[in-house]
């Protein structure tokens, strides 16, 4: 077998994978995740294992995705009609523009269409002949922070973080003039 380099976590996450699937694909989603974890060394949020007791299943989610590098969503048909499922990638939506990348990686089980929420995103389409599933989610990890966002998206995200940043430590220093208002109403 070939040597696979280990992925460093980013400074704040705790997970590489969050996995998203319900219930009733737990026989696809459990041998993927042993995969993921023993041969590609990827540590993966995994709900029944990972979960918080006494914490709320909403509040676990968020958490988990806060903490993890991407989100898989395995896409069934189950899943798409799971209430759960929905929110786990709005949830995934909002992280990641948060973090100005798309941290998600969409994986296709069925011939179905994907949801709706996900089909601007590249997918991994494991419906097809010989796709080796948990190697394309290993290869999105490894590229797909830096790919997954054309530079000139970079650079605004990039000057809108450091303009507001900027902008905050002026008005908390009291040093604030009326360009520094002007643009943090024009820009920010």
């Amino acid at each position: 077998m070939d040597y696979i380099p280990p992925i460093t976590l980013p400074y704040g996450k705790e997970y590489h994978l969050f996995l998203s699937f319900c219930n009733e694909d737990e026989e696809i989603a459990f041998p993927l995740l042993m995969e993921l974890e023993e041969k590609y060394r990827l540590k993966c949020l995994y709900h029944i294992r990972d979960f918080i007791p006494g914490v709320s299943v909403t509040e676990n989610i968020l958490n988990g995705i806060e903490k993890s590098m991407k989100i898989v969503y395995l896409i069934s048909q189950k899943f798409k009609e799971n209430f759960m499922c929905k929110e786990e990638i709005l949830y995934g939506i909002t992280a990641s523009h948060k973090q100005c990348e798309n941290s998600m990686i969409p994986v296709l089980l069925e011939k179905i269409d994907m949801p709706r929420e996900l089909q601007s995103i590249n997918y991994v389409d494991a419906t097809l002949e010989g796709i080796d599933v948990p190697k394309k989610i290993y290869e999105a990890c490894v590229f797909g922070g830096l790919l997954s966002v054309d530079l000139e998206s970079f650079v605004i995200c990039l000057f809108l973080n450091v303009s507001y940043a900027l902008t905050k430590l002026l008005l908390k220093s009291n040093r604030a003039t009326k360009w520094s208002w002007y643009f943090m109403i024009k820009y920010v």
